[in-house]
């Protein structure tokens, strides 16, 4: 393009994360032939690779974009047929959303982590933490597991689901959707769920978008990431918690939080089951 005088224009991107100094020279050297540089957060705005350039700060472009969903008509009947199934009609259940991705190693800040260990530590802690959840709310919660990417170069969300409904042995109501929805139709789950669990961070988005109590999950290992900058940016940074370290009664705790500032308080039903 720059040899053909074509203008480069670089919309709603983030920078990073780079785990090797070639990465970095060749997003510098783009950036500098770009003539406009738009950054979805602060953190981006602020890098070392962009000193020097004018970039602009605005929101992520997807959620403009949901903007444009408001009636959300373009759900399929498979997709509305499968949603019926996996949100349940019962009337008195919390239907909290889930959404994880697979931990890949190229997110990890940290050369020496070890990807496969934190990814497992954090499936056993988010279990127990549903499971609390599960007995504090008096077991009227269902939990849905919706994918944002279903397949994906080998790295398919379904995959975590079900690495997650395994650490669960079947202790809570939980149910995956195993479809590859299109937008609209994450869209009307999501309107239909009283909290979102993300770890992706346009899951944080979609969620974000349509007003929806919801915690992010940081999988960035030896730093912060996206999705922190994400919630931080709409000033949420409260509502996230790291993959490392992560504990179930914090996450219990944060559930519990972010329900009751929407006006969903966590009482024990009276009717419990």
């Amino acid at each position: 393009a720059r040899r053909r005088g074509i203008p480069i224009l670089l919309e709603g991107v983030g920078v990073g994360p780079f785990r090797r100094e070639f990465s970095r020279r060749v997003a510098r050297l783009i950036f500098r032939m770009a003539d406009f540089v738009r950054v979805r957060s602060r953190s981006s705005l602020s890098s070392p690779l962009l000193t020097g350039l004018r970039p602009v700060l605005a929101p992520d472009p997807a959620f403009d974009y949901l903007e444009t969903r408001r009636m959300a008509d373009r759900t399929t009947e498979r997709e509305r047929s499968s949603m019926e199934e996996v949100l349940g009609r019962e009337s008195d259940l919390l239907r909290i959303g889930l959404n994880l991705r697979p931990l890949w190693w190229i997110y990890s800040a940290d050369p020496r982590a070890d990807c496969r260990k934190t990814e497992q530590d954090f499936l056993a802690s988010l279990a127990e933490g549903m499971k609390k959840f599960h007995l504090l709310r008096g077991g009227s919660v269902r939990y849905v597991f919706f994918p944002m990417n279903a397949a994906t170069y080998g790295q398919s969300d379904l995959k975590a689901a079900f690495k997650l409904e395994r650490a669960l042995g079947g202790a809570v109501d939980f149910h995956v959707w195993e479809i590859e929805p299109g937008v609209d139709a994450l869209l009307s789950l999501i309107r239909r769920l009283d909290a979102v669990v993300s770890e992706r961070m346009h899951g944080s988005v979609f969620a974000l978008s349509q007003n929806r109590p919801v915690i992010g999950i940081d999988y960035t290992i030896g730093g912060a990431g996206k999705v922190r900058d994400l919630f931080e940016d709409v000033s949420r940074g409260e509502w996230v918690l790291p993959i490392r370290n992560f504990s179930p009664d914090s996450f219990c705790n944060l559930l519990s939080g972010v329900l009751e500032a929407r006006g969903l308080p966590c009482k024990t039903p009276s009717n419990s089951r």
